[in-house]
């Protein structure tokens, strides 16, 4: 969820233990260009059956974030 006294946005999912996963961000869903999707942490390892990662100092002037998680 996303707090915005620190302005800070938390993922979690399902995941598997010894893999690392790679979290993308747009502002659009577009698939490429301006609001596309861009990597903004790869090789993000594993938590074991549960993985987090938290995004710190979100943009403001994102009115609207989108994240997507990969398995690498």
């Amino acid at each position: 969820g996303f707090d915005a006294a620190t302005r800070s946005s938390t993922l979690t999912w399902t995941s598997e233990p010894g893999k690392t996963y790679s979290i993308h961000t747009s502002s659009t869903l577009a698939p490429a260009g301006p609001g596309g999707w861009s990597l903004l942490a790869p090789g993000h390892p594993s938590g074991g059956t549960s993985t987090s990662f938290t995004e710190t100092n979100v943009p403001a002037s994102d009115g609207v974030r989108f994240y997507r998680v990969t398995a690498d």
